[in-house]
């Protein structure tokens, strides 16, 4: 069973009639003043997302959302980072009761989590009833079987599953259908030729479907990791400490019945790479390399875009570089000093204490050192005399820099490039920026004497 299915499992689900226009009008009395925004996933295994429309909860908790969709698809409602899936079709209004769970209500961090929601009304047509009728009869088919797992027993049972459900011939429900019996297949050790040959080898790829990238990435999971097991010799890691080039990368998936397709290939290498691209027992520069001669040679058009979305990404979160990140810091601020950064959401009471004690050590030290806030959301009026970049969705900067928690601190050199500060300006930034003072006076003695 997926993870997306439990979380979808906990929805009731929706509905009405309108045009190539979804609504969307929620009910969110905890979350005021936050943003709720939609989001399409355009590439799943990049994780390449298109907001289609954002709004304000506003004082009476509602929020309204709006977009155009030609067909039936996965969405994704946000707070923040916190997520949840919602499926849509055309000419339907969706009315919705948000209900984070108690510890979420706040989110005082920019961590991932889920949240959950309820439709008023169930239109049994719509696509949303459907899924979870059949997403009911999966969970009550493992609940039963569960002391079957790894017997041929339920082999036998999902054969029967398979004949009563898996009756539709085409359509986004058919899909979703067909492919969960194939994970549901996988789980319970049918062959993995056999799957591969029904579900794989000439079927369409359709990561639009939840259910068939859930599928594709169950089958072809943890790839990297599993390679020297499977085929003998040196693991993909101690494979890139010997310069691996993409030629050697797609040779060696070529020794794989399973990737003898190139598309599939290059998609499970494209997977591979986001999957182990950050982890220290691999080369992320080698793998970086690799990506951008994907993205030169293939020619299917998602695979160049998620190379080089990847690749981009990986390349900006190890740079450090801010004004890469964000050009339009470096219009604002001077290099002839260091800069402390802080980047925060509001006028949260640890932010109000610090800034406070901020502004005492820029009245002290402000000849040696220059603060740049970046925020969203209300300012301290005081604040205004500050260097301050206000985002309107600050989402992109958050990934980039890999921030969870606010306020964040760091420190920019004069090439842009952004140190992560973990102590408050309360915690030791006064001894530093003494030390920075008094380097900087012995500096100017040993001139004047020059």
């Amino acid at each position: 069973m997926t993870s997306f299915k439990y979380q979808l499992f906990l929805f009731l689900l929706p509905l009405s009639v309108i045009g190539q226009t979804v609504n969307i009008e929620g009910v969110s009395p905890e979350w005021k003043g936050f943003c709720v925004v939609v989001y399409q996933n355009e590439n799943p295994i990049s994780g390449d997302f298109t907001e289609l429309d954002g709004d304000t909860v506003d004082a009476e908790g509602r929020f309204s959302l709006q977009f155009k969709t030609e067909k039936i698809d996965q969405v994704w409602l946000a707070v923040n980072r916190f997520t949840a899936p919602l499926f849509v079709m055309p000419d339907r209004d969706y009315s919705i009761d948000v209900s984070p769970s108690p510890e979420f209500v706040l989110i005082p961090a920019w961590r991932p989590g889920s949240f959950e929601y309820f439709y008023r009304d169930i239109d049994t047509l719509d696509i949303n009833a459907k899924i979870l009728a059949f997403d009911q009869a999966y969970f009550e088919f493992f609940d039963r079987n569960a002391r079957l797992l790894g017997t041929p027993a339920l082999r036998k049972e999902v054969k029967e599953f398979e004949l009563t459900h898996d009756t539709l011939t085409e359509g986004f429900l058919s899909d979703y259908i067909h492919f969960s019996i194939a994970e549901m297949k996988l789980t319970a050790g049918f062959p993995k030729k056999e799957l591969y040959e029904t579900y794989l080898a000439d079927e369409l790829l359709k990561f639009n479907n939840p259910s068939y990238y859930s599928f594709f990435n169950a089958f072809y999971g943890n790839y990297f990791d599993r390679y020297d097991v499977t085929f003998g010799g040196k693991s993909i890691s101690n494979r890139l400490a010997t310069n691996l080039t993409f030629s050697d990368l797609d040779s060696l998936f070529l020794k794989d019945d399973f990737l003898q397709r190139e598309d599939i290939r290059q998609w499970v290498m494209l997977k591979s790479i986001k999957e182990s691209i950050y982890l220290k027992n691999y080369s992320g520069e080698k793998l970086a390399k690799i990506l951008e001669t994907l993205e030169e040679k293939t020619k299917f058009g998602e695979i160049k875009d998620g190379a080089q979305k990847i690749r981009a990404d990986y390349l900006k979160s190890t740079s450090g570089d801010l004004f890469k990140i964000l050009p339009e810091a470096k219009k604002i601020i001077s290099d002839s000093v260091p800069t402390f950064i802080v980047v925060t959401q509001d006028e949260g009471i640890e932010w109000k204490r610090e800034s406070g004690f901020l502004e005492s050590l820029e009245q002290e030290y402000g000849e040696y050192f220059q603060v740049l806030e970046i925020y969203w959301g209300q300012r301290d009026e005081k604040a205004n005399k500050r260097n301050a970049l206000q985002l309107q969705s600050p989402r992109a900067l958050l990934n980039d820099l890999d921030i969870y928690q606010l306020p964040w601190y760091g420190w920019l050199n004069k090439g842009g490039k952004l140190t992560k500060n973990l102590k408050k300006p309360s915690e030791g930034l006064e001894e530093r920026l003494y030390s920075i003072r008094a380097k900087a006076l012995q500096e100017q003695k040993i001139k004047v004497g020059q």
